[in-house]
C-alpha cells in the first residue's frame, strides 16, 4: 500500500476540473425549474435547478447553480423589466450556463444569461393548460353555478391577519350605513410565496368542516406586485375553489389583472374593499326590498280594513233599521190594542149605566132594589173587567218588553261586545257552515273592536 503512488485531494479536484473543462468547454442553453433561490450578503445568488416530467412531480435531475453578484444585478433587472416577474422559486427558465467544478464547492453551473421570452411563454402556457384542464374536468363553472344567498351574513374569510386588505375589509363592513350585521370568521393563510397553495387549501378544508356555519367564503389580499398573482394561477387552489360547496368571492387582483382563482370563483372583485362593498350592497338591496314590501303590505291591509269596516257598518246599519222597524210596528199594535180595550170597556160601562138609569126610572122601589143589586153586580163586573183589562195590558206590555229584550239580545253590536264574532269570506258572505270554506280561503272575523284576518290551512273533515 505504501509503495503505490498517490495524489492529493486538491490534485484530484484539479484533474476533475480539467476534465470537465475539456469535455464541456462551451456554454449551454438549458431549460430548468428554480426550486430554491437565496441571495447572500455579498449579492451572490445561489439556486437549485430541477427538472420534472410534464404532469409529474418526480424530480429526475437536480443541479446547483450560481449567479455571481456582478452578473446577478444585471440579469435580475433585465428579467424583471421584460417579464414583470422577479427570479423566484417555481419559475421555469431558459438560461445560458457554463459547467464549473470548484475544489471546495464541488460541481455547479454558472449562469451567464437568461431568456425572459421563454418564461413569459411558459407562464402563459401553464395558465392555458390549467384553464383547459379545469374545463375538461367539467369543474370550471361549478362554483359559479351555486346560488349566492340574497344577503350572505356569515362570512368565512381567508387572508393574512396582518394584511392591510383584511383590515380594510373589516372596517368597510363595520361602517355600513344601514348597520347591517355581518359575522366574519378569519382563516389565516399566506397570500404569496411558496406556502400560498398549502395554507389556502388548509383554510378551505377547515371551512369545509364547518360548512353549515357560513353563507360564503371570501378570499382577499392587500396590494402587491403583479407577480404576486402568479401564486393564484395554481391548479390545486383553483380546483378546490371550483368544487367548493359554498360560493367563493375573491378580492385578490388588480384593475387590469385576473388570476385563474378569480376565473373559477363565484364572484370576482378587484380589492378587499370592493368585496366588502359587494356584500353590503346585497344587504342594502334586501333592506330596500323589505321596505317596499312592508309599504305595499301596509297599504293593502289599510285598504282591506277600510273596505271591511264599511261593509260591517253597512250590515250593522241594516240590522239596526230592521230591529227599529220591528219594534215600532209592535209598539203600534200594542197601543192599538190598548185603545180598543179602553174604548170597548168605556162603551160597555156607559151602555149599562144608561140601561140601569132607564130601568130605575120606570120600576117600583122593589125593582129599584133589584136594580141596585144588579147595578152593584155591574159595578163589580166593571171592576173585574177593568182588572182583566189591566192584566191584559200588563201581559201585552211584558210580551212587548220580552220582544224588545230579544231584539236587543240579537243586536249584532251587543253580541260582538260579549265576545262573539261574525265571520265572512272575501266577498262579505257570512260563514255559518264548514262546507262554506275551502283550504287557502281568506276569512275575516269581526269582533268588538276590530277585524281578524285568517287563512284556512286544512279543512276539518269531522262534523
Amino acid at each position: 500500500m505504501g509503495t503505490q503512488s498517490s495524489i492529493t485531494l486538491l490534485e484530484l479536484a484539479q484533474a476533475i476540473e480539467l476534465g470537465i473543462q475539456t469535455a464541456l468547454p462551451n456554454s449551454y442553453w438549458v431549460v430548468a425549474e428554480i426550486s430554491e433561490l437565496t441571495v447572500n450578503s455579498k449579492g451572490h445568488c445561489f439556486l437549485e435547478l430541477i427538472e420534472k416530467p410534464e404532469h409529474n412531480e418526480t424530480i429526475i435531475a437536480k443541479l446547483r447553480a450560481t449567479i455571481w453578484s456582478y452578473k446577478f444585478q444585471l440579469l435580475q433587472s433585465y428579467f424583471y423589466a421584460s417579464t414583470g416577474i422577479h427570479l423566484q422559486t417555481g419559475l421555469k427558465v431558459l438560461i445560458c450556463v457554463k459547467v464549473e467544478f470548484h475544489a471546495v464547492y464541488g460541481l455547479s453551473v454558472s449562469i451567464h444569461d437568461i431568456d425572459p421570452v421563454y418564461t413569459i411563454g411558459e407562464e402563459e402556457k401553464q395558465r392555458n393548460e390549467i384553464i383547459a384542464r379545469l374545463h375538461d374536468e367539467g369543474i370550471f363553472t361549478m362554483n359559479k353555478d351555486l346560488k349566492l344567498p340574497v344577503f350572505p351574513q356569515r362570512l368565512a374569510v381567508i387572508s393574512s391577519a396582518q394584511a392591510a386588505g383584511y383590515q380594510d375589509f373589516v372596517k368597510q363592513i363595520a361602517s355600513n350605513k344601514n348597520s347591517l350585521r355581518v359575522s366574519i370568521t378569519l382563516f389565516t393563510a399566506a397570500m404569496q410565496g411558496i406556502e400560498t397553495e398549502q395554507s389556502i387549501i388548509k383554510a378551505l378544508n377547515s371551512i369545509y368542516e364547518r360548512e353549515h356555519e357560513f353563507d360564503a367564503v371570501i378570499i382577499i389580499r392587500g396590494g402587491g406586485a403583479k407577480t404576486d398573482l402568479r401564486w393564484f394561477d395554481n391548479y390545486t387552489i383553483a380546483s378546490h375553489i371550483a368544487q367548493f360547496p359554498l360560493p367563493v368571492i375573491t378580492g385578490i387582483g388588480h384593475d387590469k389583472d385576473i388570476s385563474i382563482t378569480d376565473m373559477v370563483a363565484h364572484t370576482s372583485v378587484k380589492t378587499p374593499t370592493a368585496a366588502a362593498e359587494f356584500i353590503i350592497s346585497m344587504g342594502n338591496a334586501l333592506v330596500s326590498t323589505i321596505d317596499n314590501l312592508h309599504a305595499r303590505l301596509s297599504d293593502a291591509c289599510n285598504e282591506r280594513i277600510a273596505e271591511q269596516k264599511f261593509t260591517l257598518q253597512h250590515i250593522l246599519q241594516e240590522l239596526f233599521h230592521s230591529n227599529t222597524l220591528r219594534t215600532t210596528i209592535a209598539n203600534n199594535k200594542l197601543n192599538n190594542c190598548i185603545q180598543k180595550i179602553k174604548s170597548a170597556s168605556l162603551f160597555t160601562i156607559q151602555k149599562q149605566k144608561h140601561f140601569i138609569e132607564h130601568i130605575s126610572s120606570n120600576i117600583s122601589p122593589a125593582i129599584h132594589a133589584l136594580t141596585h143589586k144588579h147595578q152593584q153586580n155591574l159595578i163589580h163586573s166593571a171592576y173585574k173587567l177593568q182588572i182583566h183589562s189591566h192584566n191584559c195590558i200588563l201581559h201585552n206590555k211584558q210580551s212587548l218588553e220580552l220582544l224588545q229584550t230579544k231584539i236587543e239580545l240579537h243586536n249584532p253590536q251587543r253580541i260582538l261586545s260579549k265576545g262573539y264574532s261574525i265571520t265572512t269570506n272575501a266577498h262579505g258572505t257570512i260563514i255559518n257552515s264548514i262546507d262554506s270554506v275551502q283550504p287557502n280561503d281568506k276569512l275575516y272575523t269581526y269582533i268588538k273592536d276590530g277585524i281578524i284576518t285568517s287563512t284556512i290551512n286544512k279543512k276539518d273533515a269531522t262534523n
